[in-house]
């Protein structure tokens, strides 16, 4: 199937970059972001984990400590950076 979802050009002359950021804008990002959070089991209490356990996490790879990455494009602050 073809959803034409690339059919349209945004470039730096187009009426949607003016929405960017907008609050209509920022209310569905939120609304997205509450419907995509993952509930995980809490067994045992583990999380949070306290700062006086013995338990780490470990993070790593080449984008561990990318903000960009990390949030996958949906901040408006990072955008445009490099970090």
């Amino acid at each position: 199937a073809h959803l034409n979802m690339f059919d349209e050009v945004v470039d730096e002359g187009s009426p949607l970059l003016a929405t960017v950021g907008s609050d209509e804008d920022r209310e569905a990002a939120l609304a997205m972001a509450r419907q995509s959070i993952v509930l995980v089991k809490n067994d045992d209490a583990t999380l949070p984990i306290a700062k006086t356990s013995k338990l780490k996490v470990h993070v790593t790879g080449p984008t561990s400590d990318s903000l960009a990455y990390q949030s996958g494009g949906w901040t408006i602050d990072w955008q445009g950076r490099s970090s």
